[in-house]
Order: C-alpha cells, then sequence, then structure tokens
C-alpha cells in the first residue's frame, strides 16, 4: 500500500522529515521491521538456551520475570522522556540496550547471569515502547494528516510486525537447524544474528529519523511535569481514561490466548513435547495471518472509521477466542488461533489511531506509555487468575473469561461518548495541561 509523500518542514536543522529516497511511510515501516525481525529470530531459543545451560524451568520463570518488573517500572517514565528529549534519543539508546541483553544473554550460564539480561531487556523494551510511532504520528499530523491517514499508516506497519516476526521466526529456526555442530552453540547463533540486525536498525534510526529540535529549558524539570501531565491526562473523565480501560480489558484476554494456546494443544497431541514442537510453525502462522489482517484493515478504513472498525474487530477477536476454547480438535483449534490473530495487530492499530486522536504532540509517548502500562498491568494480575480458573475448572474456562473481557473492551469502546468531557483533555502541542 503507497502512500502520498509530504514534505514536512520541521526536520533538525529546519530539514524536511521527508527528504531522501525514501518517504515517510516507507521509513517508519523499515524501521518498523528492523525493530521486530530479531524478536522473531530469538524466539525459538529463548526458553531453551537457559534450560540448556542448566536453568530448571522455576529458575527460568523466576529470573525472565524481572523483564516484566523493569518494564513496569519504566514504562511511564521512558514514555515522558521520549516526549521531553526527542523520539530519536530514546530509541538510540534503546537500541544500545537491545544489543547488550542479547549478547549477554548468548553468554551467560547462571540464573543471576540471565536475570540480568532479562533486565536489561525490560528496559530496553520500556524505551522502545512507543518513541517510533510517536515519530510517525508527529511527523504526519505536522504535514496536516488526517485520522484516517495515521490510521491506515499504523495497520500498514502492523502488517510489516506481523510479517518480520513470522520471517524472523522462520530464520531462526533455520539458523538453529545449520549452524554447525549443534547444542548450544546452535542456540546461540540466533541470539548474535539478532544482536546484527538490531545494531544495523539502531544505526537507521540514527540516519532516518528526524525531529523538531525540543525546548533548551532543564530536562528534568520537563520531564517531571511531561510524566505529571501525561497522568493528569488518562486520570481526568473523557475518552483517554475509557481507552485505559479498554486496554485493561484486552490485556486480560490477550493473556488468555497466548498462555493456554499451547495447553489446549498439548490436549490433542502426544504430549507436552509435541505440542511445543507443533507451536513453532503455528506461531509463525499466526503472525503471517496478523499481517495479512493489518493489511485488510489498511484497506478497510478507507471506507469505515477507525472507531467503528477497532470495535468490530475485537468484537471478532473475542468470538475466535471463545472457538478456542470449544475446539474439538487440532484443526478446529489452530483455526481459531489464527483467526484471533488475524484481527490482533489490526486492532492494536486502529486502537492506537483513537489514542493519537486524543493527545498532542507534547505527551504522545506518555499516553503511550500509560496504555501499554494499562494492559501489561492486568495482564500480570490476569496471569495469576486465569491460572487459578484453568486449574479449577480447566483451560476453556480461563479462555471464555479472556473472550468475555475482549467483549467488554469492545462494548466500553463503543459506548456513546460525551463529547465535551471527552475532548476536554486534548492539550495542544506544546502547552503544558494543569
Amino acid at each position: 500500500m503507497s502512500f502520498p509523500r509530504r514534505t514536512l518542514s520541521w526536520g533538525r536543522g529546519g530539514g524536511s522529515v521527508d527528504s531522501g529516497p525514501l518517504g515517510l511511510t516507507a521509513r517508519f515501516r523499515l524501521l518498523t521491521a528492523l525493530r521486530w525481525f530479531p524478536t522473531g529470530v530469538v524466539i525459538p531459543v529463548m526458553v531453551l538456551l537457559p534450560l540448556e545451560r542448566g536453568l530448571t524451568l522455576a529458575q527460568f520463570a523466576l529470573a525472565s520475570a524481572l523483564q516484566g518488573i523493569v518494564v513496569l517500572l519504566l514504562e511511564l517514565p521512558t514514555g515522558s522522556l521520549s516526549d521531553t528529549i526527542g523520539r530519536r534519543p530514546v530509541l538510540l539508546l534503546s537500541g544500545a540496550l537491545a544489543i547488550v541483553s542479547l549478547l549477554t544473554m548468548s553468554v551467560v550460564t547462571t540464573m543471576a547471569g540471565f536475570a540480568l539480561a532479562w533486565g536489561l531487556q525490560g528496559a530496553y523494551r520500556a524505551l522502545d515502547s512507543g518513541p517510533l510511532e510517536a515519530w510517525y504520528v508527529d511527523a504526519e499530523r505536522a504535514g496536516g494528516a488526517d485520522q484516517p491517514r495515521i490510521a491506515r499508516g499504523l495497520s500498514s506497519a502492523g502488517a510489516v510486525i506481523g510479517l518480520a516476526i513470522a520471517a524472523g521466526a522462520l530464520v531462526g529456526g533455520a539458523l538453529v537447524a545449520w549452524a554447525p555442530g549443534g547444542g548450544v552453540g546452535a542456540l546461540v547463533l540466533p541470539l548474535r544474528v539478532a544482536a546484527g540486525i538490531t545494531a544495523l536498525g539502531t544505526v537507521l534510526v540514527l540516519v532516518l529519523m528526524t525531529e523538531a529540535p525540543r525546548a533548551a529549558d532543564a530536562a528534568p524539570a520537563r520531564w517531571a511535569t511531561t510524566l505529571r501531565d501525561g497522568l493528569r491526562m488518562v486520570v481526568r473523565p473523557g475518552m483517554l481514561r475509557r481507552l485505559a480501560g479498554v486496554s485493561a480489558l484486552t490485556g486480560v484476554g490477550m493473556v488468555a490466548f497466548e498462555v493456554f494456546m499451547p495447553v489446549r494443544l498439548e490436549v490433542f497431541t502426544a504430549g507436552a513435547a509435541d505440542a511445543g514442537a507443533a507451536m513453532g510453525p503455528v506461531t509463525a502462522a499466526a503472525w503471517a495471518a496478523s499481517a495479512v489482517g493489518a493489511g485488510l484493515t489498511t484497506l478497510a478504513l478507507r471506507r469505515v472509521s477507525a472507531h467503528t472498525t477497532t470495535v468490530a474487530l475485537f468484537g471478532i477477536q473475542a468470538i475466535a477466542v471463545v472457538g478456542m476454547a470449544l475446539a474439538g480438535g487440532p484443526v478446529a483449534l489452530v483455526a481459531a488461533f489464527l483467526a484471533t490473530y488475524l484481527v490482533h495487530v489490526g486492532a492494536g492499530s486502529t486502537f492506537n489511531a483513537l489514542m493519537h486522536d486524543e493527545v498532542a504532540d507534547s505527551h504522545r509517548a506518555t499516553a503511550l506509555s500509560v496504555m501499554s502500562l494499562a494492559m501489561q498491568g492486568t495482564a500480570a494480575v490476569a496471569k495469576i487468575g486465569l491460572g487459578v480458573i484453568a486449574q479449577r475448572s480447566g483451560p476453556p474456562a480461563a479462555l471464555v473469561v479472556g473472550a468475555i473481557a475482549i467483549a467488554a473492551g469492545a462494548a466500553l469502546l463503543a459506548a456513546p461518548r460525551r463529547t465535551t468531557a471527552a475532548r476536554a483533555v486534548r492539550m495542544p502541542t506544546g502547552v503544558p495541561g494543569g
């Protein structure tokens, strides 16, 4: 899908944000692909390598949990940092930490070492959460783009994410199979390749991203003000608070279909090993389906509003998760899982487009971090709650609860809004709220 190119005169030193051989949307897609392809490459080995080096499953769970803890602690502060000092510096720092975390994971052999690597991963993911998308929306809005155009751009990037992860997962598996000698060396190779690709992506961030210069006043004071005002935007009654509620509810559903798919698949296979082997290609197919779905969403947005599209996609996803719960065989289960992912990325892209319509450039990354934090916070709680439900009533019951949560999110988003209250939270660009 191609979009008209436009020249924006707010780049560094008065340069154009769309100058050079690649237009804005093309650069956004390229940087998005280079961000997510390494994630796919390491998927096949992220669990196997620690276990091969002697960690137990319990030790692996404890070490990897540090990533989530660090993300929860840093999500909001790093979002505000992006709004304060700029998108590009934060992405460059994120890329550097990603490289260090991957190389660290490739050499450590103890639980403490892996915990350090996962902690670095958490810091990298917190820094990475939002700046690239915020940069793209900033640039589009500076050129006068309306919400439908921005929504189509985000949806097309969602298709890129799905394809990048799917292709990366296949490449990661191929690297393990190809690596001479096998064993631990084969499991390390994808991590090193991913680090190299991440380094390339970081260099291209430096080359391809331009943005308006930030204010020269004291950064710590501006960072604290940005963080405070961003939180106020979401706490006040209005559309942003509703969107945060939707994000929280859909986080519950996401946990359900991510965590309990392998458990359900095990029922229809010879055991955990066979289910684990099957999940590789099934996961790659799911992300490929998400890319197709995001592409179809981009087309749909030419005729249907982002709000209506988001509600419909969440509704479809809720039905698909129910299908996972009711599936009576592996074919039906995989089909329902693919349907869940078919709308997954598209729904996230159109949802973010709605959020971007409610905030100014000065608080965009902070708002993205708030939405991410709402989703991850409820997801963390949901893992415990749904685990108890699955233990007592079976995984299908947990999936149904997840589907109900997604449907509740769709209903909350579809409910009539109060225009005055909703728009009251919007802040003019560059003007602190209060």
